[in-house]
C-alpha cells in the first residue's frame, strides 16, 4: 500500500527566480541578509514561489515578502534536524520585520504524507478561516551544526523537508495561539509516527496474513479464512491509511483468563502503550459480556469505526481492523489489531468486489434463493453498493440481509423505511432511513437528523446520502455517545415520526382525495393533478382547498369542448377582510381586462389575482391545458353572505361572462353579512 500525500509534484530546478517581480524580492531580501547568506536564501525563496502564478507574483509586495521569507528562513534555519519546529504567532514589524493580517502558523520538518491536511482539518473544525497558505517540498542540506546550506530541487535530494507557512484571516489571543500551538504539535506528531512506521506497520500486515493462513483454520472456515487474507491484501493495496497497529494476547492469570497488550508491539499512533486500557491484565470476568463474548469467539476478521476521531489527515472515526489469533489446536490466542483511513481508492470500489464483503452478499443472495442474473439479484446488488461500506462491514450478515429485503419490498415513491442497528455497548447506533427520492431534500435531511439526536441524546453524528437505482434516498446516520450509553428507542416509533416529517403537501392530497372519493377514485385523481399544480400552488393552497379546486376542475372537463368554465365565490381562510372567486378554465386562460369587469358588474372590486396553469400530457384522463385565476375580492357597498349567495354571485358572473346576461352596474348592489 502506498501512502496518500498531498505532496506537490516537484521540478528539475526553480523557475521562479527568473521572474522579474520575484527578482525584486530578491534584490530586497539581499539588502536584509548577510552576503555568505543571500544565495541560500534566494534559493529557499525561488523553492517557495517556484510555482507561483504570474498574477501571484506581480501581486506582491516585495518589501513584506522579503522580510516574511527571511523570517521565515531563519526559522527553519535554527531547526535541529529531525525535530518538529512549530510556531504559532501575529507578525510584528519590530519581532519579525512585517507585520501579518492575522495569526500566522508556521511548521519545518522532514517531508511526510498527510501534515498540510491534518493542520487545515484541524483549522477547519476550530472554525478558523486561511487566508493564505504555502507549503513547499524541497531538499535542504545542512552544515554539522544543523544550518542550511543549500536548497535543492525536491527529486534531487537524498533528505526533503517541508515549510508550511499558513496566514489566518483572524488575530488569536496569547491564550488561542497557545492552545493551538499544543493541539498541531501533537496532531503532527502522530503524522510523523504513522509516518514513521508505516514500513513496519504493512509487514505486520504480511505477516499476520502469514499467521491466519498457518493457523485459522484450525477453527475458521476456509473460504472465511481466505476472504480475511484477501482483504488484508486489499488494505495494503492503497485502500487503506494505516494509522496504528497493536497485538493483544490472551494469557491465563491465577486468577482466570485475561487480556493485555502484547509488550512493544504499539505502532504508529498506538505507539504509547501506556495509554490503552489494557496495558496491565485485565480480567476477562470484570470486562462486559458482550466484549468477553467478542475476545473469545466470534468471526476471524472484525471491521468496524472506532469511537476515537483520527488527529492524522482527515478527522473523521477511524477504522478498526481485528484478526483473531488462532493456535494449531482451535484457540483464540488474542487480536492482531490495525486502526487507520479507507483511501479514496477503497470508497471508488463497488463493495460487491471487496473481500469480505462479497462472500457477505454470496450469502445473502443463497439464504434468499435468488437466482443469478435475476431482476432481483442485479436489484439486491445495486442497493448492496449503495450501503456505506463501514456499516456493510460491521453489520452481521442476517441483519444486512433483513434490512436489503425490506428495502427492496418497499412501493416505490410511497413508503419510508427505519432501519436500526446498535453496537454492544449502544455507545453508538447505525440507522438507515430510506425515503422516495422526491421527498428528499436537505431540510428534510437536517430535520431527521435533529429528531433522531434528541431522540436517542446523542452528541455527536455522521452522515451519509447515496441514491439508489430504485429512486430512493438512502440516508444513513450514525449516532455517536458523549458519556454513557445512547436512549434506546423503539425502531417502529422512530419510523413513524421520520415518516411524518419526510410528508409531502402530495402525500396529504391523497389521503383527503382518498377519503373524499375512495381508494380508486382518489388515487386517480391525485395521478392527474397533482404533478400538474405548479409548484407556487402547494406553496399557497391548503389540501382542503385544492380538493374543491379538483372538483371544479373536474366539472369543467366532464362538459368537454373548448373553453368550458366554472366559478366559485368562497371565504378568504388567511385574510378575513377578502374573498376569493375563482375561475377555473379549460384550456387557455383569460385576460385580466376581459374579466374584471364581469366582476366588478357583480358588485365585487378586484385586489389581487393569482394565475395557476395546469399542463399535462392528456393521456392520463386529463385535459391537455387548464387554467386557475384566483382573485382576492371585497365586495363594493356592502357584503355577501357567502354560504346563501355565493353560487348566486358566481353564477350571475358566469352568465355575464358567457354573454347569457348583461351587467347593471347601477343596480348590481348586494346587501352582505359576515
Amino acid at each position: 500500500m502506498a501512502i496518500e500525500t498531498e505532496r506537490p509534484s516537484t521540478v528539475a530546478a526553480p523557475t521562479g527566480a527568473d521572474d522579474a517581480a520575484l527578482r525584486t524580492v530578491i534584490e530586497h531580501i539581499r539588502a536584509r541578509v548577510h552576503p555568505d547568506r543571500a544565495s541560500v536564501v534566494e534559493e529557499f525563496t525561488a523553492a517557495t514561489y517556484r510555482r507561483a502564478a504570474a498574477e501571484r507574483l506581480a501581486s506582491l509586495d516585495p518589501v513584506s515578502v522579503s522580510a516574511m521569507l527571511v523570517d521565515g528562513f531563519d526559522f527553519i534555519d535554527r531547526r535541529d534536524p529531525g525535530s518538529l519546529a512549530l510556531r504559532v504567532f501575529t507578525a510584528s514589524e519590530g519581532a519579525n520585520g512585517w507585520a501579518s493580517s492575522g495569526t500566522v502558523i508556521e511548521a519545518n520538518l522532514d517531508d511526510g504524507p498527510f501534515l498540510l491536511t491534518t493542520i487545515t482539518e484541524e483549522l477547519a473544525r476550530l472554525g478558523l478561516e486561511v487566508a493564505e497558505s504555502m507549503h513547499p517540498v524541497m531538499g535542504i542540506t545542512r552544515d554539522d551544526g544543523g544550518r542550511v546550506v543549500g536548497v535543492l530541487p525536491a527529486r534531487q535530494a537524498a533528505m526533503r523537508e517541508t515549510w508550511i507557512h499558513i496566514e489566518l484571516a483572524a488575530h488569536l489571543d496569547d491564550q488561542a495561539r497557545a492552545d493551538l500551538h499544543s493541539r498541531l504539535r501533537k496532531l503532527l506528531e502522530d503524522a510523523l509516527m504513522a509516518t514513521a512506521d508505516f514500513g513496519a506497520m504493512k509487514a505486520q500486515i504480511d505477516e499476520v496474513a502469514f499467521q491466519t493462513r498457518a493457523s485459522a483454520g484450525s477453527l475458521y472456515r476456509p473460504d472465511e479464512v481466505d476472504e480475511a487474507i484477501s482483504l488484508l491484501n486489499w488494505l495494503i493495496d492503497d485502500h487503506f491509511v494505516l494509522l496504528g497497529f497493536r497485538e493483544y494476547d490472551v494469557v491465563d492469570t491465577t486468577e482466570g483468563l485475561a487480556v493485555q497488550v502484547h509488550p512493544g508491539s504499539g505502532l504508529g499512533i498506538l505507539r504509547d502503550l501506556s495509554r490503552s486500557r489494557w496495558r496491565r491484565p485485565v480480567l476477562l470476568d470484570n470486562v462486559e459480556p458482550a466484549l468477553r463474548d467478542r475476545v473469545l469467539g466470534g468471526d476471524l476478521l472484525i471491521v468496524s469505526r472506532t469511537n476515537a476521531i483520527s488527529t492524522v489527515h482527515r478527522q473523521v472515526r477511524m477504522i478498526y481492523v481485528g484478526v483473531k489469533k488462532v493456535s494449531g489446536d482451535g484457540r483464540i490466542l488474542g487480536e492482531y489489531r490495525f486502526i487507520g483511513l479507507f483511501a479514496q481508492k477503497a470508497f471508488a470500489q463497488p463493495a460487491t468486489t471487496i473481500p469480505v464483503l462479497r462472500r457477505k452478499l454470496r450469502q445473502i443472495l443463497e439464504r434468499e434463493d435468488i437466482v443469478d442474473h435475476s431482476y432481483d439479484e442485479r436489484a439486491l446488488r445495486a442497493l448492496f453498493d449503495a450501503f456505506p461500506k463501514h456499516e456493510l462491514f460491521a453489520a452481521a450478515t442476517d441483519d444486512l440481509r433483513r434490512a436489503l429485503v425490506e428495502l427492496l419490498e418497499i412501493q416505490k415513491g410511497t413508503d419510508v423505511r427505519l432501519l436500526l442497528r446498535s453496537d454492544e455497548s449502544r455507545r453508538s447506533v447505525s440507522i438507515l432511513v430510506a425515503v422516495p427520492r422526491e421527498r428528499f431534500n436537505a431540510a428534510i435531511r437536517l430535520k431527521v437528523q435533529q429528531v433522531l439526536m434528541e431522540r436517542h441524546h446523542a452528541t455527536s453524528v455522521d452522515y451519509h446520502l447515496t441514491m439508489t437505482e430504485r429512486d430512493q434516498a438512502l440516508m444513513h446516520f450514525v449516532l455517536h455517545a458523549g458519556r454513557g450509553a445512547l436512549t434506546e428507542v423503539p425502531a417502529q416509533e422512530l419510523e413513524r415520526e421520520v415518516a411524518a416529517l419526510t410528508r409531502t403537501w402530495t402525500d396529504d392530497l391523497l389521503t383527503e382525495l382518498t377519503r373524499v372519493y375512495g381508494a380508486k377514485e382518489g388515487r386517480r385523481l391525485a395521478g392527474i393533478y397533482a404533478r400538474r399544480f405548479p409548484a407556487g400552488y402547494a406553496e399557497t393552497t391548503s389540501v382542503a382547498t385544492a380538493v374543491l379546486d379538483i372538483a371544479e376542475l373536474e366539472r369543467v372537463a366532464a362538459d368537454g369542448g373548448e373553453q368550458y368554465s366554472s366559478m366559485t365565490l368562497r371565504v378568504d381562510r388567511q385574510n378575513p377582510e377578502l374573498l376569493r372567486f375563482v375561475l377555473y378554465q379549460l384550456g387557455g386562460g383569460v385576460e385580466l381586462s376581459q374579466f374584471v369587469p364581469v366582476l366588478e358588474s357583480v358588485g365585487l372590486t378586484v385586489v389581487e389575482e393569482i394565475p395557476y396553469r395546469l399542463e399535462g400530457p392528456g393521456n392520463d384522463g386529463g385535459p391537455d391545458l387548464m387554467h386557475i385565476h384566483d382573485f382576492g375580492v371585497r365586495v363594493t357597498g356592502g357584503t355577501v353572505d357567502v354560504d346563501a349567495d355565493g353560487r348566486r354571485v358566481a353564477a350571475a358572473a358566469m352568465a355575464i361572462f358567457d354573454g347569457r346576461a348583461a351587467a347593471d352596474c347601477s343596480t348590481g348592489s348586494f346587501s352582505v353579512r359576515d
